[in-house]
């Protein structure tokens, strides 16, 4: 049996600073290894999982270890003993274990404790000691933040622990034999140990925070907690680097939300905000769910874009499809209203034609445009719309292309107007069409041309509308209604398709005409004769002459001869004249500086497309 001796001034101060130095470095590595599973978002649930078990190991086997050489090595047998308590109790602090992983930390503390008393458990010491040592646990547990990051509790709780593990242990322990100095010796040693470390896990705790708080600053979004736009740039630059020497693919999705200026312009910034966090958690979460190493960055005001290493397009469409159903599916509100929520995803994957990352980017900026194109909420794998709306064939969407009015009479024939024309999605041809039918409510009708005016850079606009809708008097005051708020244009002009009944005309334009919203006639000389349109002269604002409809079934002369008599009926009337159907040069010279006609619009000028994608040729409508 050996006696625990009292030690020397010298070798216990050793003894001290050694324990010190091995308690700094043992929390200085169990707060990286914990910062690296907790704090990155980074991590699946299986690593995280995995991260929380070796936390736990870590304390129970290097704690054991330790009171396992205290109990052979006589000499150093407070300093072994001291630190191996210290590494079981202070990882009960941790926030973020949870009852199962405090309580397996609790047992293993327990088992030392229960150790240390062998030969002594029937006495009331003993019994004491351990009721003693479940209250500081309970304490622990309860007020584990405030002890953990406030020094003056941290320090009297490390006394009365020691105070309870050394001066409750029995004459004879580990076949050492104990004193009431060796005791008080080796509680001041704890004490003074606790003092350095506690406040050092602090200090580093601290710093820690303020580290990732920096870091958090500079590359992820303040809003959203994705990546920002330099990290991106960083990250992919390195992967394509990386890519391109172990040959192992890496995919790059882009995704937007759809009509998130609306959101915005409907409910306000705020909502538009909490729209986008939420939007960010979704994605997020589902990509974790797939034990994936995606990294999500927010690339632009609600452009988001995700990279998946060592996956290709196949692989990463399935996760795709998971986020862009969770978000579709998620339950987004504003008081009673439920904001329908949806994004246009691209997906591409770097290849060998690739020169730079930025080749690969702009072809997943490519696709995420392409399914815009082809009516949003949709995905596109390297130009390949994918069918994963179940609902597709059978949802209709519309949209209004633009198609521009000029005025010939100004230098450069300069944009004045553009009409709006609606179109029809065809989902099984993956085209754009004209509609089967033209009368849409007026909620509709409004909705469709809010969402044009987003992406309108000419805010001047002309809609037609159909017989019924004109004569409709709930759809002019909700059209006015529209155009008088802050979302509508900055002038609107209502097309006549089908000339009404003449006192229906009369009555229906005084309401447009209040409103400050101009009237012309659709396709006169074509689908609206003089006989129809004469009556209604005076309560109109313009006529509108459609070449297009009147070239196959007429010579030239006749054409000219038709265009004059239009035109001269709406000088005479004082309204403004249009030629629409334009495809080649000669012919708008020929309509400015022969027949003085001042407005065109036509292929010449360019095909309906869909406002956001005014320059690109692919966006024309059939």
């Amino acid at each position: 049996m050996h006696e625990m001796q009292l030690v020397s001034l010298g070798p216990w101060l050793t003894q001290l600073l050694i324990a010190i130095f091995f308690m700094s470095g043992f929390v200085t590595y169990y707060l990286r290894v914990w910062n690296d599973v907790f704090q990155h978002n980074t991590k699946t649930h299986r690593q995280q999982i995995a991260g929380r078990l070796y936390l736990m190991a870590l304390a129970l086997v290097v704690g054991g270890i330790l009171h396992l050489a205290g109990y052979v090595g006589a000499s150093n047998a407070m300093m072994y003993h001291n630190i191996g308590l210290f590494v079981l109790t202070f990882p009960l602090l941790d926030d973020k274990i949870n009852l199962w992983e405090y309580s397996e930390r609790s047992i293993a503390l327990i088992s030392i404790w229960i150790a240390h008393h062998i030969g002594d458990l029937t006495s009331a010491r003993f019994m004491l000691s351990l009721l003693g040592l479940v209250v500081i646990l309970a304490a622990i547990r309860r007020y584990h933040e405030k002890i953990r990051l406030t020094y003056w509790l941290a320090l009297p709780g490390a006394a009365v622990l020691s105070m309870l593990f050394w001066l409750t242990l029995p004459n004879v322990s580990g076949g050492m034999r104990m004193s009431y100095e060796v005791a008080a010796e080796a509680i001041i040693m704890f004490v003074l140990m606790a003092a350095f470390t506690s406040r050092y896990w602090i200090q580093q705790y601290y710093q820690e925070q303020h580290n990732e708080h920096m870091a958090q600053l500079a590359n992820y979004d303040a809003l959203t907690n994705a990546k920002t736009y330099s990290h991106y740039q960083r990250d992919i630059t390195e992967m394509y680097d990386e890519s391109r020497q172990t040959h192992k693919p890496v995919s790059l999705v882009a995704l937007d939300v759809d009509h998130f200026k609306l959101i915005n312009d409907k409910y306000g910034h705020l909502v538009g905000n909490k729209v986008l966090v939420g939007i960010a958690t979704t994605l997020q979460d589902t990509l974790l769910s797939f034990d994936s190493k995606p990294q999500i960055y927010r690339t632009g005001g609600e452009e988001f874009n995700i990279v998946f290493p060592d996956m290709a397009p196949s692989d990463v469409l399935p996760i795709i499809t998971n986020c862009w159903e969770a978000v579709r599916s998620h339950p987004f509100t504003y008081n009673d209203d439920k904001i329908k929520v949806t994004i246009s995803i691209g997906v591409t994957a770097l290849n060998d034609c690739d020169t730079s990352i930025e080749d690969a980017y702009k072809r997943a900026d490519e696709n995420l445009y392409t399914s815009k194109r082809n009516g949003r909420d949709i995905i596109t794998v390297d130009g390949v719309v994918q069918r994963v709306r179940a609902d597709s064939e059978s949802e209709t969407t519309y949209a209004y292309f633009t198609q521009g009015i000029h005025d010939l009479s100004q230098p450069g024939w300069p944009l004045i107007r553009n009409e709006l024309l609606l179109r029809q999605y065809d989902h099984t041809r993956g085209i754009w069409v004209l509609p089967n039918k033209f009368d849409l409510t007026a909620n509709k009708t409004i909705s469709l041309l809010r969402e044009a005016l987003v992406n309108c850079s000419c805010r001047n606009v002309a809609i037609n509308l159909t017989a019924s809708q004109f004569s409709n008097p709930r759809i002019a005051v909700d059209i006015v209604g529209f155009y008088q708020s802050g979302d509508g244009p900055d002038n609107l002009t209502v097309e006549i398709m089908d000339i009404p009944e003449t006192d229906t005309v009369q009555r229906i334009s005084e309401i447009y005409r209040a409103g400050g919203v101009r009237i012309e006639l659709d396709d006169v000389g074509s689908d609206n004769s003089y006989e129809l349109a004469k009556d209604t002269l005076n309560y109109v604002d313009g006529l509108k002459f459609a070449l297009q409809n009147m070239r196959h079934e007429n010579s030239a002369t006749q054409l000219t001869q038709r265009i004059n008599f239009w035109y001269h009926t709406a000088r005479a009337a004082k309204l403004a004249f249009t030629i629409e159907g334009l495809e080649a040069k000669t012919e708008v010279i020929d309509m400015a500086h022969q027949l003085n006609v001042c407005l065109a619009q036509g292929y010449y000028f360019g095909k309906p497309q869909l406002p956001l994608f005014v320059n690109s040729p692919e966006t024309v409508a059939r």
